[in-house]
C-alpha cells in the first residue's frame, strides 16, 4: 500500500488496474491484451554497495553486461530473499518499478517510454498501476540506457 500512498502524496495520477494472478510481465500483457511494450518488466539487482531497479518492456530481456556498462559496476540478480525485505508491504516477489518510494536507484530502458502510458507492478500479484509515462519519469528521475536484448520465447 505504501506505493499508493506515495503517488498519491507526490499528486501523481494512476489507475490501479485489477486483474488474475499474473507472477510474470507477459502474464500480465495476455490478461490485460496489451502489447508487452506498454508493460513494465521490473528486475532488481544487486552491485557491491546498494540495490538497483531495472525497469524494461515485458517482452523484451535484460542484458546485464549492458547493465554493468551504463552503472560501471558489476551487478547479480538478487534473491527472493532480498526482494521481500526491501518492498515489505508488498506480496512476496513483488517487485515495484517506483525505487525512489524505497531509496533505490531505477534504471530505465528508454524504449519503454515510446508510449504515452505504462502499466508497473502495483503491491501484489492481483493489481497493476497504469500511469503516464511522463509522471513516471518526473518522479523515478531514473537513469536511462538500452539495456535489451531480444527475448526468445514469450510466455
Amino acid at each position: 500500500m505504501r506505493i499508493y500512498s506515495f503517488l498519491k502524496s507526490m499528486g501523481i495520477s494512476f489507475d490501479v488496474i485489477q486483474h488474475p494472478p499474473a507472477f510474470s510481465a507477459q502474464k500480465l500483457a495476455k490478461y490485460l491484451h496489451t502489447p508487452g511494450r506498454q508493460i513494465a518488466k521490473t528486475v532488481l539487482l544487486k552491485t557491491m554497495e546498494s540495490y538497483k531497479i531495472a525497469v524494461l518492456p515485458a517482452d523484451q530481456m535484460l542484458d546485464k553486461s549492458q547493465i554493468e556498462l551504463l552503472i560501471q559496476a558489476k551487478v547479480k540478480m538478487a534473491n527472493p530473499l532480498n526482494m521481500s525485505e526491501l518492498f515489505f508491504d508488498c506480496e512476496w516477489g513483488v517487485v515495484t518499478a517506483f525505487g525512489s518510494a524505497y531509496g533505490i536507484s531505477t534504471l530505465v530502458d528508454s524504449c519503454l517510454l515510446k508510449c504515452s502510458s505504462i502499466i508497473v507492478p502495483g503491491h501484489s500479484h492481483l493489481e497493476s498501476i497504469r500511469i503516464s509515462a511522463q509522471d513516471y519519469v518526473a518522479l523515478e528521475n531514473p537513469m536511462f540506457g538500452s539495456f535489451l536484448k531480444p527475448e526468445m520465447l514469450a510466455v
